[in-house]
């Protein structure tokens, strides 16, 4: 064993396992020696950094943006984000108003309002240009 200021390391690691094991569990845990007392020092400063990584970063993060603003298909998503509000407020609408009434004829109740709203979204839709 290699002998530092008197005691091995076998003997200094063994005395800090028995003073864990002796601290009171009614004292206060002291803050600078507790595992929530950790600092930075052991991550690297922006100094340590090697010059080319931040050149890479850059260089991936303009190549990434320029592909996803020129290069990249449109898909159905952006055809739904492109959407109107007005006429995506009409579809959810309509959609809505179709589930209602088959709730409705299911339970063997009338779906008449239901028909008349149908009908002024249908109008609405129209009037919009929003087929």
């Amino acid at each position: 064993m290699i002998d530092i200021e008197g005691q091995s390391a076998l003997t200094r690691c063994v005395s800090r396992e028995v003073v864990k094991e002796i601290q009171d569990p009614d004292k206060p845990i002291k803050f600078s020696t507790s595992p929530a007392g950790w600092n930075f020092k052991p991550f690297k400063y922006v100094e340590d950094i090697p010059w080319y990584k931040e050149v890479i970063l850059w260089g991936t993060l303009f190549g990434f943006i320029t592909y996803l603003m020129f290069y990249r298909e449109g898909n159905d998503i952006d055809e739904e984000l492109d959407m109107p509000l007005g006429k995506r407020y009409l579809k959810v609408q309509e959609l809505h108003l179709l589930d209602e009434k088959a709730k409705l004829l299911n339970s063997g109740n009338s779906a008449i309002t239901v028909d008349e709203e149908l009908e002024k979204i249908k109008a609405l839709r129209k009037k919009y240009k929003y087929e």
